[in-house]
């Protein structure tokens, strides 16, 4: 079952796993990242989220900052502003389902929360200190065009998730965004480096 959702935000960090002092975002949010923000609001054990396109809505706009971030003291950070995504992502039941367990249930279950704002926990933007608002896009709802539209980026080598089912390594993955989308190749893809 698949959902569109609106992410926005002031500002966000999806951390580069290469930066080790300073906290540097990608350009974009990775598909670890939009996962996180899937199972903020509906992410019980028995079901299992897949990324499929990030749309980038607004310019991409980064800003020097110092954060404290976890307590840790302050930190030089290197963050997004004013984010914008459109995330498409579907959900499959896993291994550890019951027979209460079905995929209307929890669609069901995700639009309500998604609605009425009742999430399983506060949604950020990589980093706790930056909140995100999320919006469901139905069906009929028109959907908003990208700033880049008519470009290709590339991103280079992203993050895939950090949970790659049993394979607990770092996979990394080519993004680029053809007409201000990236398409997120599926998790048995040829397309990631370790």
């Amino acid at each position: 079952m698949g959902f569109k959702v609106l992410i926005r935000g002031d500002r966000a960090c999806f951390r580069r796993p290469e930066f080790n002092v300073d906290l540097v975002s990608y350009d974009a949010i990775p598909p670890g990242s939009a996962r996180t923000l899937f199972e903020a609001i509906h992410g019980p054990p028995s079901i299992r989220w897949t990324i499929e396109q990030i749309a980038i809505l607004h310019p991409i706009q980064r800003h020097w900052t110092t954060v404290d971030h976890r307590g840790m003291g302050p930190r030089r950070a290197n963050i997004l502003v004013d984010v914008n995504y459109m995330v498409t992502a579907s959900f499959s039941l896993t291994s550890v389902a019951d027979r209460s367990d079905t995929a209307a249930a929890h669609a069901g279950s995700f639009r309500r929360r998604v609605v009425q704002g009742r999430y399983h926990h506060p949604p950020f933007l990589g980093l706790t200190e930056f909140p995100a608002a999320i919006t469901l896009l139905e069906k009929d709802d028109i959907p908003p065009a990208s700033h880049y539209a008519s470009e290709s980026i590339d991103f280079g080598w992203m993050v895939y998730d950090t949970r790659n089912g049993k394979d607990h390594g770092l996979r990394f993955f080519r993004a680029s965004a053809v007409a201000g989308t990236i398409v997120v190749p599926p998790i048995d893809s040829n397309e990631f480096a370790r």
